[in-house]
């Protein structure tokens, strides 16, 4: 199919460029064609980077989406027992009716909890680090 462009000096130079550095595009036509298909595998190429790169970055927050989820998940569980404990524990003992909060003073097993549970988290983030190094 012929077809007539109206094109600037910058263009024609552009399609002269093209046909000295590309043996095989002899004609205007042939440089044209080459610009062309050049976009287009130019265009093909970003698109499956980007695809690539997108892919990889879901895979990793798909890991960390599911850590999240599983973590949110034993908290919910782990809270729905404490507050069973606590709520047996409240009608069980006889004479409590007002509150102590841990802020004021703290019972020697929510201290040792509390430094048995940060112990186990530094030991985590440092297994996580370890991984993260290789």
């Amino acid at each position: 199919m012929k077809k007539l462009y109206d094109l600037s000096d910058t263009h024609i130079k552009i399609i002269k460029n093209v046909m000295k550095e590309n043996a095989a595009c002899n004609t205007e036509a042939a440089a044209l064609r080459y610009i062309i298909e050049s976009y287009e595998n130019e265009k093909t190429q970003s698109e499956k980077i980007t695809e690539l790169v997108l892919n990889e970055i879901e895979e990793q927050f798909a890991e960390r989406l599911n850590q999240i989820e599983y973590a949110v998940k034993e908290t919910e569980k782990e809270s729905h027992i404490l507050i069973d404990v606590i709520n047996t524990i409240l009608f069980n003992i006889p004479n409590i009716n007002h509150v102590v909060s841990p802020g004021a003073v703290e019972h020697n097993v929510i201290t040792e909890s509390k430094q048995i549970h940060e112990k186990k988290l530094r030991k985590k983030k440092q297994y996580r680090d370890n991984r993260r190094e290789k």
